[in-house]
């Protein structure tokens, strides 16, 4: 007799039937006595706080924005929450002394010593005495508050016959008080707060017409002076034909000005409404210029190194007052980079491609009222932005060192001077490799070791 078969129709005894219940709702149970682990979020690391208050340009902000960076809500910064602070205009001695080793600032204490006019013809001035076969790139220029008796001299003698000389208000800007003459001691008396200049009568022309070019230099530190130029930059011309600077056209300013903010008052000025436009117009940039060197028999390369030569020279001459500035405002362990600033180098090419430096500007205007202004400087804001290579948790970090050293001093164990000045060397260098990692358009052109033996 074959033995039953239980088939699963058929009920099973009671105990057996209540274990089977159980088993089959045993993983229920056991699901909602456990709770399933559940992720993180991971929060949202937040950008740099940059305080824009005294900055009315709004690329600035833009281009903030565009790498994440946070406005400081604190529209007076006086919470000190800030990585970066932006200032159209030059900044008090006490604001500079007050900020703290994790911010930045866009101006240098004292870098009127190359940028207002009289300052930059004095440092210069005294260079050039010492050694004038390398600071022969700024033309014979006097301070008559100064240097009255100097020029009065200089008229006297036969190299200053048939000379033409231009006259520029200390401070002025935007072309406004300009005179040229030919007869200065008309005007010099009662001009004590210019400079008087000769001019330059041989420039290179585009089409006819003078140019100007506006070179932008980007200074990441002067305690271990380290400067960099951008590849790009406006090259701004005249909207009339050149001529001699003659009795009959001494007042024609766009034939002898390139002051952008004169020329665009003309009919005859133009810009190109594309971005990518740099070759025609009254404003054009640099891949234009170095084609347009090139076609007229320059080499490019030999001018801009002669450009950049200059351009370090007449930092290094400023050097010991920016150093002694910048010393005077931060303490000793203070890594020397609190301070930045982007400077406006004006510069004029002559006939046989010699550059001239004109002046230097330290807020160079960022209006971007032109497709070209737009690209040029939205391109070098971002990156001067990236170069300074700040970060929201900075603060932090500073806090904590601030915190170590404290301990260290309370412990009795303080770094002799000569370690921490090889430390911040160190560092130094480190922070500079980062920065040649990161330049895309900016070059550096100090220290350089290729150059070494120019300065």
């Amino acid at each position: 007799m074959m033995p039953a078969v239980q088939s699963d129709d058929m009920p099973l005894e009671n105990g057996h039937q209540e274990e089977a219940e159980n088993d089959l709702w045993a993983p229920v149970a056991d699901a909602k006595l456990v709770k399933s682990p559940t992720k993180k979020k991971k929060k949202k690391k937040r950008g740099p706080i940059i305080n824009t208050t005294n900055c009315k340009y709004d690329v600035v902000r833009e281009c903030a924005d565009s790498l994440g960076w946070e406005e400081d809500p604190d529209v007076d910064g006086h919470s000190g929450n800030f990585n970066v602070q932006w200032f159209d205009t030059s900044v008090l001695l006490a604001r500079v002394a007050k900020l703290k080793n994790f911010q930045r600032i866009n101006h240098f204490p004292s870098m009127h010593v190359i940028c207002r006019k009289n300052h930059l013809c004095n440092t210069l001035g005294k260079m050039k005495k010492v050694f004038p076969k390398y600071y022969c790139f700024f033309p014979k220029t006097w301070t008559l508050k100064a240097q009255m008796n100097d020029f009065r001299k200089y008229l006297n003698t036969s190299a200053a016959h048939g000379k033409t000389f231009i006259f520029k208000p200390n401070a002025g800007c935007q072309g406004k008080g300009i005179v040229i003459t030919r007869t200065p001691m008309e005007i010099a008396e009662e001009a004590d707060e210019t400079v008087v200049q000769e001019y330059i009568s041989n420039p290179l022309l585009i089409s006819g017409k003078k140019f100007d070019m506006r070179v932008y230099v980007l200074v990441t530190s002067v305690r271990h002076l380290s400067v960099h130029i951008f590849n790009e930059g406006l090259v701004r011309l005249c909207t009339e034909d050149y001529v001699k600077p003659s009795g009959s056209n001494m007042d024609e300013q766009c034939v002898h000005l390139t002051n952008y903010s004169v020329n665009k008052l003309s009919d005859k000025f133009f810009v190109t409404d594309e971005e990518t436009g740099g070759s025609t117009g009254s404003k054009r940039d640099f891949a234009f210029l170095n084609q347009y060197l090139f076609d007229t028999g320059a080499d490019p390369d030999k001018v801009w190194s002669r450009i950049e030569t200059m351009i370090v020279k007449t930092l290094l001459a400023g050097l010991p007052e920016l150093i002694q500035m910048y010393n005077s405002c931060f303490p000793h362990s203070n890594e020397g980079f609190t301070c930045y600033e982007v400077l406006g180098f004006d510069v004029l090419l002559d006939q046989n491609y010699r550059p001239w430096l004109l002046e230097v500007n330290h807020s160079p205007s960022l209006n971007t009222d032109t497709p070209l202004d737009y690209r040029i400087k939205k391109a070098m804001l971002t990156e001067v932005m990236e170069l300074l290579q700040v970060q929201y948790e900075d603060r932090l970090k500073e806090k904590q060192r601030e915190k170590d050293a404290f301990q260290a001093r309370m412990e009795g164990r303080r770094a002799k001077l000569t370690e921490t000045e090889e430390t911040l060397k160190q560092l130094a260098a480190e922070r500079m490799e980062r920065e040649d990692a990161l330049a895309k358009s900016f070059r550096r052109i100090y220290p350089c070791e290729a150059k070494e033996d120019l300065y």
